[in-house]
This record gives C-alpha cells, sequence and structure tokens, in this order.
C-alpha cells in the first residue's frame, strides 16, 4: 500500500450529495483541500439515511475506546471536553462574525454562513454566529427536525455537500431561509463540536472562487478550533503540574539553568517560614553560588546540571535558624522543549527524626552484635593478660640476667600493644561511625570483620573459608558501617547453623559492582520468612531484636548496594548476597 492511499483513508469522509456530473476535477480537487476524503451519495440513498434508526435520539455518542475508559497517565495530555472548547469558540465570537461575514461577500447567492455547536446529546445545534441575508430568520437553536441533514452529518461523522436540498433532503427551514443548497464543514473532525454551515439559494456547486472561499473559511475555523484546544490543553497541563508541584508532601525549588531560584512549592515556603527565613528574599538568589548552601549541595546541583543526569545525597546536614536539619536531596535536570536549556527541580525532605532514630538503631544493632562476641573477646583478652601476670610474676620473685629481663619487658610490651590492638578493634566498631563515604577496600573490610569474629565462629565450632581475588578496585563506603553489615551475617549464620557448621565467604567483580556471597549450612529460612527479613522488628528468633538485617539494608541503601537473602535447592544452606558499585 502507497503512503498517498494510507493518508487517504485515515482522512476523513466528506459527502457529496448529488450527481457525480455535477462535480468538475477542480471542484473534487478544492473540496479535498478541507482535508477530507471526498465520495459521491446518491440523493435517493442520502434520504434513506436521513430517518433516525429506531430507539435513537438523534446523533449517535461519540465513540468510546475498545478498551472502555482511557488510563490516567502523567505523560498523556489532560482530555479535553467538547463543552471547554465550545466556550473557547464562543469567546471567539466577534473573530467567527468576522469570518462568516467574508463568506457572505465571497459572491451572490449565499444566505447564510453560520457556526453551530452541538449539543451533548447530539440531538440539536446552538448557533454561536450567524451572517448572511437569511441570519436573523435562522433559529438560535435548530433540531433534527428543522434541518435533518445537520444531524445526518453528524450521525455519519462526515462534512456534508447537499447539492440539491429540495431532492435529498427537503425541510421547512430550508424554505424558510431560502437555501436550495448546504454545505458543512466539521469544526474538528475528531470531536462533535459543531459545523460551519454555508446555504446557497441555488442548487449545485458554488462557482469555483466561491467554493475556493468557502474551504478556505472550514481551514480557518478549523485552524480557530485547534488552536482553542492547544489553549486548553496548555491550561490543563499548566494546571495539572502546578497541582503536582504544590501537593507533593516534599520541599522543591525549581532552579533556572544558571542556578537562580525561579519558584518554590507551597511545602518550601512552609519550611521557610517555619524557620523564620522570608521566601520571598529566596528567589531569585542563586544556588549555586550561595555560601548559605552547603558546597556538597552544590557541587551536587552543578554535577546534575552538567552531566543531565538526576543525581540523590541520602544525607545532607544543613545550619538551620531554628538548629541543624537533616535532609535527603534528589536533582533532576528539566530541559526546555528544544532541549537547549535545562534547569533543575530540587526535591528535599527532612529527615531529621529519622536519621536520628535510624542511627540511635544502628548503634544499638552494633552494642548487641559486640555483645554476641563479648564471650570471645573477653577470651581474646584473657590470653595476653595471663601472659602479663606470669611474666611480672617472674620478673618480681627471680634475679634474672639483663639479657633474661630485657626478654620478658619485650615479651610484656608486646602483650599490651597485642590487648592495645583489640581494644581499639572493639572501640572502633563500638563507636558512632562516620557517614562520610570514601574509598574503601572491600577485602579489608573483610579482614577486619573476621578479626572481630574469628574467636566465636571457632567456639562456635563453625569453619569459615573465604574465597577472593588478590586485588579489587575500591568502594566508596564508610567502612564501619561495612563491618556492621558483615559482621551481623556472620553472626546470624553462626547462629542459625546452632553449634557446627561452614561458612563460605566469597568476594567476585561483576561488571562495574562487587558481589559479596555469605553461604552457610544451617536450615532453610520459611518460605513465608523471606519476604520479610529486613523488614524492621521482623525476627524468628525469640532473644533477636529484629534490627539487624533492617538496619543492614538501610546501610546498604545509603552505599547504593543492595542485599538479598535465599535458600540453597535441597534445603543445603542459606546465600545472603551483597552488591556494591566499584570505583574503576
Amino acid at each position: 500500500m502507497s503512503p498517498s492511499r494510507s493518508t487517504s483513508r485515515e482522512r476523513p469522509s466528506l459527502l457529496f450529495v448529488g450527481s457525480a456530473a455535477a462535480l468538475s476535477p477542480k471542484a473534487s480537487r478544492l473540496l479535498e483541500q478541507s482535508g477530507h476524503r471526498l465520495r459521491v451519495l446518491a440523493p435517493a440513498r442520502f434520504r434513506l439515511g436521513l430517518r433516525p434508526r429506531a430507539g435513537s435520539k438523534g446523533a449517535a455518542p461519540p465513540r468510546q475506546n475498545a478498551g472502555g475508559a482511557p488510563a490516567i497517565s502523567l505523560y498523556a495530555p489532560p482530555p479535553i471536553s467538547r463543552e471547554h472548547i465550545q466556550a473557547a469558540l464562543t469567546d471567539q465570537k466577534r473573530r467567527l462574525g468576522a469570518e462568516l461575514r467574508r463568506a457572505t461577500e465571497s459572491g451572490a447567492g449565499v444566505r447564510l454562513a453560520a457556526v453551530v455547536l452541538s449539543e451533548a446529546e447530539g440531538a440539536a445545534h446552538w448557533v454561536l454566529a450567524a451572517r448572511g441575508p437569511a441570519a436573523k430568520a435562522f433559529p438560535a437553536r435548530v433540531t433534527e427536525e428543522a434541518l435533518p441533514a445537520l444531524a445526518a452529518a453528524q450521525r455519519l461523522e462526515a462534512a456534508l455537500v447537499v447539492a440539491d436540498l429540495e431532492r435529498a433532503a427537503p425541510c421547512p427551514l430550508a424554505s424558510t431561509l431560502g437555501a436550495r443548497a448546504l454545505l458543512l464543514f466539521p469544526l474538528d473532525p475528531r470531536r462533535r463540536l459543531g459545523y460551519l454551515l454555508i446555504a446557497c439559494d441555488r442548487p449545485g456547486l458554488p462557482e469555483t472562487a466561491q467554493l475556493g472561499a468557502f474551504v478556505q473559511l472550514a481551514v480557518s475555523l478549523r485552524a480557530i478550533t485547534n488552536a482553542a484546544a492547544l489553549a486548553i490543553q496548555l491550561a490543563a497541563t499548566q494546571a495539572r503540574y502546578r497541582s503536582l508541584l504544590e501537593t507533593i508532601p516534599f520541599l522543591m525549588v525549581l532552579l533556572a539553568d544558571d542556578g537562580r531560584v525561579l519558584e518554590l512549592n507551597r511545602h518550601m515556603t512552609a519550611e521557610l517560614e517555619r524557620q523564620g527565613l522570608d521566601p520571598a528574599q529566596v528567589l531569585g538568589r542563586n544556588a549555586l553560588s550561595d555560601p548559605n548552601v552547603p558546597e556538597s549541595v552544590r557541587t551536587l546541583l552543578r554535577d546534575s546540571l552538567e552531566r543531565r543526569t538526576p543525581l540523590s545525597a541520602e544525607k545532607v546536614d544543613l545550619a538551620m535558624p531554628r538548629g541543624q536539619e537533616t535532609l535527603r536531596i534528589h536533582s533532576v535536570p528539566l530541559p526546555d522543549l528544544a532541549r537547549a536549556n535545562w534547569g533543575l527541580m530540587v526535591i528535599a525532605e527532612v529527615t531529621t527524626r529519622y536519621s536520628l532514630i535510624t542511627a540511635e538503631a544502628e548503634r544499638t544493632e552494633r552494642l548487641a552484635a559486640i555483645g554476641r562476641v563479648a564471650a570471645s573477646l573477653a577470651h581474646e583478652i584473657n590470653n595476653p593478660l595471663q601472659s602479663l601476670r606470669a611474666h611480672l610474676e617472674l620478673i618480681r620473685r627471680y634475679r634474672l640476667s639483663p639479657m633474661e629481663r630485657e626478654q620478658s619487658l619485650r615479651i610484656l610490651e608486646g602483650e599490651v600493644e597485642r590487648l592495645d590492638e583489640i581494644t581499639r578493634r572493639i572501640l572502633g566498631f563500638a563507636r558512632p561511625t562516620p557517614e562520610v563515604l570514601q574509598p574503601v577496600s572491600i577485602l579489608g573490610v573483610i579482614e577486619q570483620t573476621l578479626a572481630l569474629s574469628r574467636n566465636y565462629l571457632q567456639n562456635q565450632n563453625v569453619e569459615f573459608v573465604v574465597s577472593a581475588p588478590n586485588a579489587l578496585p575500591p568502594c566508596m563506603a564508610a567502612p564501619g558501617q561495612l563491618i556492621q553489615v558483615f559482621l551481623n551475617i556472620i553472626l546470624n549464620a553462626a547462629h542459625a547453623m546452632q553449634g557446627e557448621g561452614k561458612l563460605k565467604i566469597r568476594v567476585r567483580a561483576r561488571g562495574e559492582m562487587v558481589e559479596l556471597t555469605f553461604t552457610n549450612s544451617g536450615p532453610p529460612i520459611p518460605a513465608e520468612s523471606l519476604p520479610h527479613l529486613f523488614e524492621p522488628f521482623f525476627t524468628t528468633r525469640a532473644e533477636g531484636t529484629g534490627l539487624g538485617l533492617s538496619v543492614s539494608h538501610t546501610i546498604l541503601q545509603r552505599h547504593h548496594g543492595t542485599i538479598r537473602a535465599a535458600n540453597l535447592p535441597q534445603g543445603r544452606g542459606v546465600v545472603f548476597t551483597i552488591n556494591l558499585p566499584l570505583i574503576h
């Protein structure tokens, strides 16, 4: 099928009711310039179509989509009702009247040029504007009985040219108007809005020049209708996104491409006022250079603009008049229609209370983890203490040679350093860890975690094996937080194996990520529990807090990582898989 045929089929129909011989090639081309596909219909057949079907009340209702009501989408244009466009056309009544007057003055024989708008039921039309000698005789409301051809055009969803009204569609109104021929062009073929109606006092087609003027008027009115629809759609779209901007429960700021603050939503305005700041003084300030904006946030905004990609900061501390606040910030680039200039939508959420609660939960879980390995750590501390006591007793009770005395003192010094290393390791894990992300070796973090848990695993008769490459690119991470995550998984695995088992830790690079798997030989996790493992306060142990895995999940989210749990086939154990982004 050629493109021209496809395009022709997509165009709406224009029915010429009359003899095909009355249509010259030039007239046919002019009529098709109105954007319609020309068809010829015999007057007798058209008269049969004027009779409404049984039970019908006027024109058929507009067609609906086969799938029922259209799905609501943020990306689709807002729906426009017939009433909206008709109201917009009413506002242009004077302009329409001037266009109609030119049509009546285009040549002799034009009795009436009018714009009629369809009522909701389609059974009648009301007159928006009318010009010509018969304008005063034209009723303000036109029913199907008064002018059947108008209702037929709507029912057939076509433009209509009736060459001889007396033969094809006789009616009292045509006689009153002195109309022998009728031209009907829809204002919008896609919507049942109304028609341009032109009545002439002679049967047949008007002269070529006059017919061209009528077609041009139909095209002009369609352009006016489309412009009105676009204006309504633009206003509706603006109202929709204004509503979104105002109702979304986040602090939102719109920035120009140079960083100037253009707009604040009402939640941002309310937060500024709560802090004792004047929102009017914020508008117009440059967020990229304002020293009151933290450097980390300015860098985030600049990077988002330059790279034209959304960026986020999970935790930003801001010094505000009413005290320090913690925010989660997202920067989303917004292009204009030409994609030449890019602004920014900055979305922020105050997370001060959430951050405090999360920090306390993490601290509680760290202390709980230390409590679980306390016995092993006590045993680890006891060994150097016993060595210290023995050598002190040796120095105090026996007369030693200078060489023996120096040897004992060196042993004492080594045991003190060993105790110091154990203490620093415990304190380093127990104290709150900063959330500043820095390049970190995952292999080093694994080593530190095993240093804390090695004795505990040995006391629990857990054999552990580590499989890892010799070198890996670093990760951006807070090492203390990752130790907390890994330690929690290791201790949970030891508890699940109930005093004997095997733990395999595997580390490997997977593209841009590093994958860590912790596989234990314990019993499988019940299927109904798997979806809830990372929910706060969910636990399968009577003595558990239900915070360990939830806190681990939160920490990994802040590191842009993931964690998941799965049972091995045939109940052979459980595997926890962690993925973290690498720095290449």
